[in-house]
């Protein structure tokens, strides 16, 4: 596979344009204001019901914005999709758990959504890392399915073992050491052209995420507060990843030239 070329096209920072305005981080100052007088609100619930943890267990799923914001800057569009899936199905998720009454669908099938979703990105980051060229970019929404039909699998045929989650996160770092190490090989030795602060960030918030999830049951504060707390380090892990690597055309964002070798 040959060197991919850059995929940049115009300006990475800009999420729309408006009679020649180019509006770049309006909307994420606006995420940011929301979620801090969210805690705000959180605060007064503690104090009147004495329910933060469970609050905020369900709040802290809306950090997932920010990189859903950041994806669609980056004409990244299935990305940002799949973060507000995984906003959706974490909250439900957690919300039914919480409170008797609140369950949008069986507590068990949402259980499976989260794991699903949550699953799902892990591979997806990944395949974000992997630069496809255009030729060879039909092969990223090939192993997405194929990846969505596995986890399926696994859903039907296991309870979500911890195991499970190890062998796909195994599996999706051996898919990407596999690609550096061919691109090693074709360039005569380097990496991909990353920018490699955003990574090494991106990575150590992703790892300490990890770090917390697997031990959250053990922490004296408690799953709740933990939890809360890894899902916003593992969201600004995703935002650190995505600007990695510059925006995509905008004419295809990975989709349209994608489906017309799939479809």
């Amino acid at each position: 596979m040959p060197p991919p070329p850059s995929s940049d096209d115009g300006d990475e920072d800009v999420i729309f344009t408006e009679n020649g305005k180019s509006y770049t981080n309006a909307a994420m100052v606006v995420v940011g204001t929301l979620y801090t007088l969210g805690f705000v609100g959180i605060g007064i619930a503690a104090l009147v019901e004495q329910d933060v943890a469970k609050v905020l267990l369900v709040y802290s799923n809306l950090c997932f914005l920010l990189p859903s914001l950041q994806a669609i800057k980056l004409n990244r569009w299935t990305m940002s999709g799949l973060y507000i899936l995984m906003i959706v199905a974490s909250s439900c998720y957690h919300a039914c758990n919480n409170w008797a009454g609140s369950c949008v669908l069986p507590a068990s099938f949402l259980r499976k959504d989260d794991f699903f979703f949550a699953q799902l990105l892990i591979v997806m980051t990944a395949l974000y890392l992997i630069q496809f060229t255009p030729h060879w970019a039909w092969i990223e929404r090939w192993l997405i399915l194929f990846a969505a039909a596995a986890l399926v699998v696994v859903e039907v045929t296991t309870d979500e073992p911890f195991a499970a989650q190890v062998i796909i996160a195994g599996a999706s770092f051996a898919l990407l050491l596999g690609y550096w190490i061919g691109y090693a090989c074709i360039t005569g030795g380097g990496f991909p052209p990353y920018e490699w602060e955003a990574f090494a960030l991106g990575v150590a918030l992703t790892a300490l995420a990890c770090v917390l999830f697997s031990t959250q049951q053990s922490w004296h504060l408690g799953y709740p507060w933990v939890h809360a707390i890894w899902h916003n380090l593992a969201a600004l892990g995703q935002f650190w990843i995505l600007r990695t690597r510059k925006a995509a055309p905008r004419d295809a964002a990975m989709d349209a030239k994608i489906n017309s070798h799939v479809f």
